[in-house]
C-alpha cells in the first residue's frame, strides 16, 4: 500500500531562485521511504537488528516543476515489486491541487550488513508492503556507455538544461550520463 505525507517546503530546503533544490527533493523522497517503512514496522531499527539494508541502486527523477519557498506539497511513496534482491519502488510529489510536481522510479538492493553481499528480498516484505501498480512513465535504461572525453559543457536556460559532450581526439574514456529535464515553470 501507497504512503504519503505532507509538508511545506522550508527555506532550508530551497536554492537562489526559492526553489526546492534537487537534494532537498531527494531526501523528500528518501525520508518518505523511510516512514513508509517505519509505518509498516521494517525500518531502520528492523533492518540494523536483522543485519541488513537497502542501498539505492538508481534514480530516475523527472520534474514538471519544482515548488516554491512554504508551498504546501504531499510526498508519496509505494513498491511496485522485488524480484531476487532488487526491490522497486516508485515516488510522487503533488502540489495542494493535487498536480504532479515530480515522479520517480527508483530501485533498490538488499544487502547483509555484514558481508557487503546482496542477498534475496524475503517474500514477508512484498507482503508488507503490499505491491502497487508500477508508475506509468518512461524507464530510463540502466546502463551506462563509455564515451571519448574532450569536455563536458552544460548550458542552462530559463526552460531547460542541456548537457552537451564536445568530442576530440582522445583516448582517454569517461561515464557520461545523459540528463533529461522537463521545463520548470511556476
Amino acid at each position: 500500500m501507497a504512503f504519503s505525507f505532507d509538508s511545506r517546503i522550508r527555506y532550508s530546503e530551497v536554492d537562489s531562485s526559492c526553489r526546492l533544490s534537487l537534494t532537498g527533493l531527494t531526501n523528500y523522497f528518501q525520508d518518505c521511504s523511510v516512514f513508509h517503512s517505519q509505518s509498516h514496522d521494517v525500518g531502520i531499527r528492523f533492518l540494523a537488528d536483522n543485519h541488513i539494508a537497502w542501498v539505492l541502486s538508481s534514480w530516475q527523477i523527472c520534474i514538471n516543476r519544482l515548488p516554491l519557498l512554504n508551498e504546501q506539497v504531499k510526498i508519496s511513496t509505494w513498491a511496485y515489486g522485488m524480484k531476487a534482491f532488487y526491490g522497486y519502488r516508485n515516488f510522487t510529489l503533488e502540489d495542494a491541487g493535487g498536480s504532479t510536481l515530480a515522479y520517480a522510479n527508483s530501485v533498490w538492493v538488499l544487502v547483509d550488513t555484514r558481508t557487503g553481499r546482496p542477498v534475496k528480498v524475503p517474500q514477508e516484505f512484498a507482503d508488507t508492503y503490499g505491491l502497487e501498480p508500477q508508475l506509468e512513465m518512461e524507464c530510463a535504461k540502466r546502463k551506462l556507455h563509455t564515451v571519448s572525453y574532450t569536455h563536458l559543457r552544460a548550458h542552462e536556460t530559463d526552460s531547460y538544461l542541456v548537457c552537451r559532450l564536445l568530442l576530440e581526439k582522445k583516448k582517454q574514456n569517461v561515464i557520461c550520463l545523459l540528463y533529461k529535464s522537463n521545463t520548470f515553470t511556476s
